[in-house]
């Protein structure tokens, strides 16, 4: 699998604004770091019931955008289904994601090398920045975790060249003008360059070895977010005393992976029979479909595809996407959904379909078969099966390949 690319170092007119942004609110910004006194362990099901109990008292907003801190050694795959439920837990109680509790998830995988309570520095770390649907992400690193630890855990260790970290940030982005007037530490937390009267630098200034982003709608920024954190760290550097507490050291431009380009890339080299390959009908956010995303990908690739054509119809499947996001989707309507899609491949002419937002095979998981070639289907009477691209198990892929890549003896 081949590794991300280096990206260019630039600085645009966006990072200048980020920049005058998270300076104007330095003097009242406390981020949030990861202390002792802060922090949980693994004891996902204690923050689980902490969720519940202040539901219970009316306090919930007492939570709104705290941040916890969890620290996993062992048990990853146990570990990861349990913070699955925390955040199925949360959504149940806290609908609008943005007011959801920030969480900071660290999965330690140690061969040994590591003492008790050490973490591996930043080229062995993978960071995966999440938020944007905070139970796709927890969905996601269950995924992971599963295929990363498969073997017995003496073998693990054996077959483990160096020790490594997940990071994952979930930290839910402000969608409005309102959100980001309550939310003036939000891009620090994201990608500040621990700036004096901080207490930590942001999650895309840690300088780990990969970044990915557990969206397909977040690469449609995924520039730009890489131009604000080189711009922030450099502007940071202008102060001289920053600059000398920090070593001098050069701004840590984040290297972040093109998910979307590599998972058609993995269409691409699949052994699957070429019509299955052909007039891919896209379904994804409102945002993505905007921006042409998949679109602008496929025709560079030279891949075949279909995509919804009118307003109406992305209205109705964001409408899907934001109840699955929410956490409040009936079984009911997930079961409209399945049959949307259905209706949508017929019209479009195709029994191909990519799933291009994490929340939609989330959503339609009881639906999803798996086949004995490992291909992803859903069936329906009267219908012709459709074959299945899951971008959230197509994700999880792409990341494993290169934590195997990395830190595994072949």
């Amino acid at each position: 699998m081949k590794q991300a690319v280096n990206i260019r170092l630039k600085v645009s007119t966006s990072a200048a604004l980020a920049v005058g942004i998270l300076f104007s609110f330095q003097s009242s910004i406390t981020l949030a770091a990861c202390g002792s006194d802060e922090e949980w362990g693994d004891r996902f099901s204690d923050l689980k019931e902490k969720v519940q109990n202040h539901y219970k008292s009316g306090t919930i907003s007492e939570l709104t955008r705290e941040q916890f801190c969890f620290k996993v050694y062992d048990n990853h795959a146990q570990k990861a289904h349990e913070y699955e439920e925390l955040q199925q837990a949360i959504a149940d109680v806290i609908p609008v994601e943005f007011d959801r509790p920030v969480i900071d998830l660290r999965f330690i995988f140690n061969n040994g090398s590591l003492s008790k309570g050490e973490m591996p520095g930043e080229e062995q770390t993978i960071g995966i920045l999440g938020g944007t649907g905070p139970l796709s992400d927890a969905s996601l690193v269950n995924i992971i975790t599963k295929h990363v630890n498969l073997e017995e855990p003496e073998f693990h260790k054996m077959r483990l060249r160096d020790a490594f970290m997940i990071h994952l940030y979930s930290l839910p982005p402000p969608r409005s003008g309102s959100q980001y007037v309550y939310s003036p530490d939000w891009l620090g937390r994201l990608a500040g360059p621990g700036l004096p009267g901080t207490v930590d630098e942001g999650f895309m200034s840690h300088g780990y070895r990969n970044y990915y982003m557990a969206s397909n709608t977040a690469h449609t920024k995924r520039q730009t977010l890489i131009d604000v954190s080189n711009g922030l760290q450099i502007a940071a550097r202008v102060n001289l005393i920053y600059w000398a507490s920090a070593g001098f050291s050069l701004p840590k431009v984040p290297n972040i992976a093109h998910l979307p380009k590599d998972l058609l890339d993995k269409i691409i080299e699949s052994d699957v029979p070429q019509r299955q390959k052909e007039n891919i009908l896209i379904l994804g956010t409102k945002e993505a479909w905007n921006k042409k995303l998949y679109k602008g990908l496929m025709e560079d690739k030279g891949i075949s595809y279909k995509r919804l054509k009118t307003s109406d119809e992305q209205d109705n499947m964001q409408e899907y996407i934001d109840k699955i996001k929410q956490g409040t989707a009936t079984e009911n309507e997930l079961e409209n959904l399945y049959n949307k899609i259905f209706e949508l491949a017929s019209t479009y002419g195709t029994n191909n379909v990519l799933l291009s937002c994490t929340e939609l095979p989330l959503g339609l998981k009881k639906y999803i078969k798996t086949q004995k070639n490992g291909v992803k289907t859903l069936s329906k009477a009267g219908y012709n099966d459709i074959i299945v691209y899951d971008s959230e198990e197509m994700f999880a892929e792409i990341i494993v390949d290169n934590i195997n890549d990395y830190f595994y003896y072949n």
